[in-house]
């Protein structure tokens, strides 16, 4: 099973094609993968969850995007592995100053043990990974990475030792007429 992901995941990471993209909301693909986080991660993990009202739509592959939101659960829930701690999934219209459209902006952030400046300036590198020999094989933000930049958004992570990290995803909205 975990060769069956890995070979999944490297094909995900080194597929160049476009997908075929739906209009989507993001806030049914966000409940349905906090209810398989719910389900697998430790009891210890406290998961919170805040999607706006009204949020417009995105053009994207439900999969992948479900994909991106069960990568950084475990990420997260790994970086919480002694004590627990909180994961939390917001989903916000993005006011990014300046853009060029709308959009939306998933934030996933965790009360984990965080990264070093090092360690961060590395996290979206393939094959990177601070866990043990057996553990990670390095593919899933690098992969998270991808299929964000694949659908047009951006990525970036903040981290403090000890106190946690956030994921900030943007995505642009659906242009107007898509289906």
């Amino acid at each position: 099973q975990r060769a069956e992901a890995l070979v999944r995941q490297i094909l995900a990471f080194s597929r160049r094609r476009d997908e075929q993209r739906d209009v989507v909301a993001l806030a049914p693909i966000v409940k349905e993968a906090v209810g398989i986080l719910r389900s697998t991660l430790p009891a210890m993990v406290e998961i919170r969850t805040h999607i706006d009202d009204g949020l417009p739509l995105v053009q994207a592959d439900p999969v992948q995007l479900h994909q991106v939101l069960m990568n950084l659960g475990s990420n997260a829930a790994h970086a919480m592995r002694e004590g627990g701690g909180v994961l939390a999934i917001e989903v916000t219209r993005d006011t990014t100053p300046g853009a060029t459209r709308p959009g939306i902006c998933l934030t996933v952030s965790d009360t984990g043990s965080g990264m070093d400046a090092a360690t961060l300036d590395r996290v979206f590198e393939p094959f990177f990974t601070t866990k043990p020999a057996g553990i990670g094989t390095g593919l899933g933000l690098a992969v998270v990475h991808g299929i964000v930049t694949a659908h047009g958004g951006s990525i970036e992570a903040s981290s403090t030792l000890k106190r946690g990290t956030a994921i900030r995803i943007t995505l642009p909205a659906a242009p107007a007429g898509a289906t």
